[in-house]
């Protein structure tokens, strides 16, 4: 699988540097921030991806019912996560002192979140959770793929 071109979320995908970065339009407007939101100020998701971050020794995800979508390497990833995964309902704040930040979606796979711009916020890109997810999520895909072979030729 090829490896995903970099992102930068400022409403829409755009060219980056090397990972993703999620852009808010101000610091004290968590409305206009790249990632989607329901109302209240509640994380959802980003533009056409997932998002998860590690804090306290939980992977966090917004909550089904903060009407993000399900998808399937969502899905995956609570399948496959190596530490306790808790569905939150949480403002853009909490992502502030995260360990790591990451999209998901089935061309990004597990994508690392570089910063949240403008409020400066800096994630580490190679954090030993996000390897280990990327590597799970390409093992369970080629098992996939190799169990259900048949029914594509």
């Amino acid at each position: 699988m090829a490896a995903a071109s970099p992102r930068t979320w400022r409403g829409a995908a755009q060219r980056a540097s090397r990972s993703t970065s999620l852009r808010a339009q101000s610091a004290s407007a968590a409305q206009d921030a790249a990632s989607a939101k329901k109302s209240g100020g509640v994380i959802s998701e980003a533009a056409s991806a997932n998002l998860f971050w590690l804090a306290d020794g939980q992977l966090h995800t917004p909550s089904l019912d903060t009407n993000c979508l399900n998808g399937t390497t969502r899905e995956a990833v609570l399948r496959l996560s190596p530490v306790p995964v808790h569905a939150a309902h949480a403002g853009i704040a909490m992502l502030e002192k995260a360990e790591a930040v990451f999209l998901t979606n089935t061309r990004l796979g597990v994508h690392p979140v570089s910063a949240i711009e403008p409020m400066g916020w800096r994630f580490p890109t190679e954090h030993p959770l996000l390897k280990g997810l990327q590597k799970a999520l390409s093992e369970d895909r080629a098992s996939h793929h190799k169990q259900h072979a048949a029914l594509w030729s």
